[in-house]
């Protein structure tokens, strides 16, 4: 009997489960033509996800009461509401989402030319991206933004700049700067990168149709901030903060003092400073040969001068006196 009484109230309460879910469907379509969307994401209440089919038609089972529906397809935009079941099936009606892309304009040193209708290669950088660069130099900031573009990092003259690598062999291998439309022949140092509104990079022969030869290995057009016309005054303050910690001379592998005696005493030994003690010039020898020519110190005295200098070593002096943090 008890059995009997727990299968009928699990039938009941499966048939009012059943009873409290209402089935549900909609179509999801464009706005404007009316065409089905496929693969729109349909989220309920945050949680259960659906997506429409190639008809644009999804189902869904529901309890009755307010429910929360999102609905999001690449390119259109997004539709967040809260509906009522149960009624009527659903038609959603997506908006595309249309974002103008914003004209890019390239100047060569001569003209400002739409970038669809320049024939090179090129590569325009606005201020703001170059702001975003730590360095004190314009080169220090367009080394990591400039594609094709290596600079030596031990000099920012014009011939340690290369624009897709080296052009010559023999020639000047120097780009071309280009400021504010007149040929630069000044340090780039001296141009404040804080003052620079775009730079545009010249890459490939097209550009030696404008600059001629000179332009064989790139150019570079530097555009500087100028006032405008029924502009407010404005003040900007930019500070830059760069530290620079004292290289490890010990990183590289190197023979060590004491083993570099070693082999001087084993050299000593086998007559290999003979010729150059002896010669007029008088060449500089080490301290360690010049005591083992010293007759005037007794084999005991020799020891103990080479004994200390086996605890010194140059990268000691060189880390102590002629580096430090930067």
């Amino acid at each position: 009997m008890k059995q009997l009484i727990s299968i009928l109230l699990l039938t009941l309460g499966s048939f009012m489960l059943a009873r409290a879910q209402q089935p549900l469907s909609g179509k999801i379509i464009h706005t404007t033509d009316v065409t089905p969307l496929a693969g729109a994401r349909i989220t309920i209440d945050r949680d259960a996800v659906r997506y429409s089919d190639d008809q644009g038609l999804f189902n869904l089972s529901l309890t009755k009461g307010q429910h929360r529906l999102r609905i999001s397809l690449m390119n259109f935009e997004t539709i967040d509401t809260i509906f009522v079941v149960p009624q009527t099936d659903l038609i959603i009606r997506l908006k595309p989402h249309v974002k103008e892309l914003e004209e890019v304009t390239v100047s060569t040193g001569y003209q400002k030319v739409n970038a669809e209708r320049l024939t090179g290669a090129y590569q325009k950088i606005s201020g703001s991206v170059l702001a975003e660069q730590v360095g004190s130099s314009i080169m220090a900031r367009l080394e990591a933004i400039g594609n094709g573009l290596s600079v030596d990092r031990e000099s920012y003259s014009r011939d340690r700049i290369n624009i897709r690598g080296v052009s010559t062999f023999s020639g000047p291998g120097d780009v071309l700067v280009v400021l504010d439309n007149f040929p630069y022949e000044g340090s780039l140092d001296n141009i404040n990168p804080n003052d620079v509104e775009s730079i545009s990079i010249l890459k490939d022969a097209a550009a030696t149709s404008i600059w001629g030869s000179r332009a064989g290995n790139g150019v570079i057009v530097i555009q500087t901030k100028k006032g405008k016309y029924n502009q407010p005054l404005s003040i900007s303050a930019n500070m830059v903060n760069t530290f620079n910690a004292k290289p490890d001379l010990y990183l590289l592998p190197q023979m060590s003092s004491s083993d570099y005696i070693d082999v001087e005493l084993r050299l000593f030994n086998a007559g290999f400073y003979t010729s150059d003690y002896n010669s007029p010039s008088k060449p500089v020898l080490t301290p360690v040969i010049e005591t083992m020519y010293d007759n005037s110190l007794s084999q005991a005295q020799k020891d103990a001068l080479i004994s200390a200098y086996r605890s010194k070593d140059v990268r000691d002096d060189f880390s102590r006196y002629l580096y430090r943090n930067g």
